[in-house]
């Protein structure tokens, strides 16, 4: 739900920079693109912080254990 959050009010925010005259977010595209960039890296660095221990939880049995697929995961969603 946090990521839900971010992506909404980073739009929000760029779309109004847009607004303010910032040409490169002047269109709806261009803010809709560096909101998701922001939740993606949003989303990749919480998979380095404690909450690395809920994404482990939430693996099924039959993928592999460790925290090193948590970590996988989180720089491939900053990448």
């Amino acid at each position: 739900m946090a990521s839900l959050f971010v992506l909404a009010v980073s739009f929000i925010v760029l779309r109004g920079v847009g607004l303010l005259g910032v040409k490169w977010l002047s269109s709806w595209r261009a803010a809709g693109r560096g909101a998701l960039a922001i939740m993606f890296l949003f989303t990749g660095t919480s998979h380095f912080t404690s909450m690395k221990y809920d994404f482990a939880a939430m693996i099924p049995d039959p993928l592999p254990d460790g925290l090193w697929v948590i970590y996988l995961t989180g720089v491939f969603e900053i990448a």
